[in-house]
């Protein structure tokens, strides 16, 4: 016996089965922002860890390695701070809050990464499962309920 291709099941089952991949991919990216708040330092890329790891790489970022091995700035691409002219303690403390900044903003990166996450998790999980009722309502009474 010959049956019709059921489109209004066939759309339910896709609808369902793209908002499981979407539930798979919040799930994913929450657990990235819950390690970005956890470990602010890991998402950074690799120029700015190393700044905020060490004082002396951010001292050769600002004011450079010294007259005979620095370069123009046109050609770093670095504005005039005045860093030059800051003292060691003035310059430790902008690199104590260039530091402080940085891995704040991670942390609120993060944070505003698991509300995303959080959101699309509470509005694709109804849409999951009531389109998941609605397959099943449509199956034929000798399949049986899982």
């Amino acid at each position: 016996m010959k049956t019709r291709f059921d489109w209004k099941a066939a759309y339910f089952h896709v609808v369902g089965l793209v908002a499981i991949i979407t539930l798979l991919i919040a799930v994913i990216a929450a657990g990235h922002a819950a390690l970005r708040l956890a470990f602010p330092t890991l998402s950074l890329d690799s120029y700015q860890w190393q700044q905020v790891r060490s004082f002396a790489a951010y001292k050769r970022a600002t004011v450079g390695p010294g007259p005979k091995g620095r370069a123009p700035i046109e050609a770093t691409g670095e504005r005039e701070t005045g860093a030059a002219t800051m003292s060691e303690d003035e310059l430790r403390q902008a690199w104590e809050e260039y530091r402080s900044l940085v891995v704040e903003g991670e942390r609120h990166d993060g944070l505003w990464q698991l509300m995303q996450s959080f959101i699309t998790v509470v509005i694709t999980l109804p849409i999951f499962w009531w389109h998941r009722r609605a397959a099943k309502r449509l199956r034929p009474v000798d399949e049986g309920d899982d």
